[in-house]
């Protein structure tokens, strides 16, 4: 499901701090990457309604399937991306933060969007590595 409500802005064009923050990837035998974060000042026009979207968490799959990326939240033109969804037996999901690597070695963490999070860390032999997040990049498995 995704939230979708109307913003309406009177008395005069408007300058206003936001702050996005994009839905967190699936894990898999790895970690999720968090929802890419957004935040600065838009000039709203108030002629205009605004139309807010709040992206939802990606959904687990069976192993055999790659977890879900989380939905993109995006207000006024800006756009913070969902995190990449964690692997299996493959790399992590490119995303606002990436999702970690799978179980097996040589599997690498997804990449993140420019300057909304972190890559996610690498799998190893026998674990997944960490989903990257808003704050650093995801651990490593050993």
């Amino acid at each position: 499901m995704t939230i979708q409500q109307e913003l309406f802005v009177g008395g005069g064009g408007q300058k206003i701090n936001f702050l996005l923050v994009g839905g967190g990837g699936a894990g898999g035998y790895s970690g999720g990457g968090a929802g890419g974060f957004l935040a600065g000042l838009v000039n709203l026009d108030i002629t205009k309604s605004y139309q807010v979207v709040v992206g939802r968490g990606g959904v687990a799959q069976a192993a055999t399937l790659l977890p879900n990326k989380g939905g993109n939240t995006t207000f006024a033109n800006q756009t913070a991306y969902g995190g990449g969804g964690g692997a299996f037996a493959t790399s992590g999901q490119d995303g606002g933060s990436g999702g970690g690597g799978g179980s097996g070695s040589g599997y690498q963490g997804g990449d993140p969007v420019s300057g909304q999070g972190f890559k996610g860390g690498s799998g190893a032999t026998s674990a997944g590595g960490g989903g990257g997040g808003a704050g650093g990049l995801g651990g490593g498995a050993s």
